[in-house]
């Protein structure tokens, strides 16, 4: 028989730990709670309201000795009680357990005992246990499909990345979907619309948008060929003027799916690096200043209030907001300042939208470092001879990561949804 002993600690806790081999199992009480381990660590005479009964080997003996009977230990705001007779405690280091499954015979407490302890009605147990926790690790997912270049290797790993055990189709997660990218034109924008294209279900829309037509014309055509169901909205336009925002709005009203939508799905990629050769000081014209403001900052606000008005709440609609961020918005970096400053404003402006929307999941999404155009750029045109160098660096020695690998990544962690909403969440944090 499995055998408990019990030790008063400093404080007058009592510990107990079974002398089974095979246990090993603690149940530390604190001191408001030492008079109910009295009352389960010694004979209770049955006048006490202890009954004899059966226990899991069906031989019929006293629900006392050195191992716990009740229901060691159910808490209910941090009140212990005996309940249930002859299960044992499966506890590691805590008081607060889950029911037997089939607890035996329980004796009930008053109703003076207080408001906090429920009655259990008395039942008897048949010795059944709980099955056994698969261990971690012991189920590996799908392989990864193997990297293949261009377009066409991205929508590859999409459709692969979306297949469900039925067969190819989108996986679950985004259902069906209205999903919206600004700056979809080049870069990572370019990598996600790839992407995120054959994950979406049937029936969904895909809106576009971006400054350069013609780029948005060579993505249509990779995408139409890999992805002939999808209702596709190309939206070449500036997001910096109200124009532009009512263009890319309507794009959306009118991609709209007609059966009733599952999921709203925004992503606001559309941003620019700003005069990274001049310093704090030099910055001295307003009409600059504003000018960068308004499509980095401006639009990122206006294009994702209104579509949240246009897309309202309402049952069975999950809305999904992305900043694509940068770890300029936490570390300054000498003479980017227009850039650190809309990054930064943005990732408390959706903290913002957070906040006030708590059916809104909000995630800022830092890529990290992508060997993109803007980075040939900051790399060559920064004011600061130090950055340059360090991106050079990072540029010869292969550590630039690929745009496709982190618009994985994002689409991994809207998937899983399981990020605090308003959060920012960095590529190597994920």
């Amino acid at each position: 028989m499995e055998s408990w002993r019990a030790r008063r600690l400093p404080g007058g806790a009592v510990r107990m730990r079974s002398r089974a081999p095979r246990a090993g199992w603690e149940v530390p009480l604190l001191h408001g709670q030492l008079c109910w381990m009295q009352a389960l660590v010694r004979p209770l005479p049955e006048a006490a309201g202890h009954q004899r009964g059966p226990c899991a080997g069906g031989r019929s003996r006293a629900c006392s000795g050195w191992r716990p009977c009740g229901a060691l230990l159910q808490s209910l705001d941090g009140v212990l009680r005996p309940s249930e007779c002859c299960w044992r405690a499966a506890v590691r280091g805590s008081v607060a357990v889950s029911s037997p499954p089939q607890p035996c015979r329980a004796s009930t407490r008053s109703q003076t005992a207080g408001p906090r302890l429920l009655q259990q009605p008395t039942r008897r147990c048949s010795g059944a246990t709980a099955p056994p926790r698969p261990a971690r690790g012991t189920a590996p997912g799908p392989p990864r499909p193997r990297r293949a270049g261009g377009g066409a290797g991205r929508l590859a790993r999409g459709r692969a990345m979306g297949e469900s055990a039925a067969g190819p189709g989108p996986g679950p997660g985004l259902g069906r979907a209205l999903a919206v990218v600004s700056g979809a034109s080049r870069g990572f924008g370019r990598s996600l619309a790839a992407l995120l294209a054959p994950r979406l279900a049937p029936g969904s829309a895909l809106v576009l948008a971006a400054r350069s037509a013609a780029a948005l014309g060579e993505l249509e055509g990779e995408l139409r060929a890999a992805c002939p169901a999808l209702r596709l909205r190309l939206v070449p336009a500036d997001l910096a003027c109200e124009e532009g925002l009512r263009c890319l709005l309507a794009a959306c009203r009118d991609a709209a799916p007609a059966a009733p939508l599952q999921h709203l799905l925004l992503v606001n990629n559309a941003a620019s690096l700003g005069d990274v050769s001049k310093a704090f000081v030099d910055l001295t014209s307003p009409a600059e200043v504003s000018s960068y403001l308004a499509f980095n900052v401006s639009s990122a606000l206006c294009l994702t209030a209104a579509l949240l008005r246009a897309f309202p709440a309402r049952r069975g609609l999950r809305r999904t907001v992305v900043n694509v961020s940068s770890l300029c918005a936490l570390q300054p970096f000498r003479s980017w300042t227009l850039y650190c400053t809309g990054k930064a404003a943005r990732d408390m402006m959706f903290r913002v939208l957070a906040a006030e929307e708590p059916d809104v999941r909000v995630l800022s999404y830092a890529p990290g470092p992508l060997d993109t155009q803007m980075q040939e750029e900051a790399r060559t045109l920064s004011g600061d001879p130090e950055l340059r160098q360090r991106f050079l660096l990072m540029k010869e020695g292969g550590t630039l990561l690929d745009c496709d690998v982190s618009a994985e990544k994002l689409l991994d962690l809207l998937l899983a949804d399981t990020f605090e909403s308003g959060a920012h969440v960095d590529f190597f944090d994920a």
